[in-house]
């Protein structure tokens, strides 16, 4: 921690993240309106009365983004720590008994970490070559 706050890139880091949870923790406080509440203002252009504008029902953009960012963090906090632990399982069994487990633990985790990346592997490899309708 003391090495991340030692640069100014680790500090204004830590500053957003810090803005990011105060207006998670307290947004429902500081919404200026109710995110639920609809209006005649529909589909309004950003203005001092609607920071970000208006949905097409009226609602407040700014008020929805400040209520709704508790549940991103609670869901990426809630994964972080979900998938840590079980890391954590599979790394201490595979570690505690070594051999065939560890290398078939080890084959699965390197499947889970290629995975997300063959879609924009097989984007990327036509993305040059546009003959056809199919190719």
């Amino acid at each position: 921690m003391r090495a991340v706050l030692a640069t100014k890139r680790g500090k204004f880091g830590f500053a957003v993240l810090g803005l990011f949870l105060f207006l998670a923790v307290f947004g429902a406080l500081l919404a200026p309106v109710d995110p639920e509440a609809s209006s005649t203002d529909v589909l309004q252009a950003p203005s001092a009365g609607h920071l970000l504008g208006t949905t097409e029902v009226g609602a407040d953009v700014f008020s929805q983004l400040l209520v709704g960012a508790r549940v991103s963090i609670v869901v990426g906090f809630s994964a972080a720590l979900i998938s840590g632990l079980i890391g954590a399982a599979v790394g201490l069994i595979g570690g505690y008994f070594g051999g065939w487990t560890d290398r078939v633990f080890d084959s699965f985790e390197n499947w889970f970490l290629v995975l997300p990346t063959l879609p924009l592997g097989t984007n990327s490899d036509g993305a040059g070559r546009r003959t056809g309708h199919w190719t």
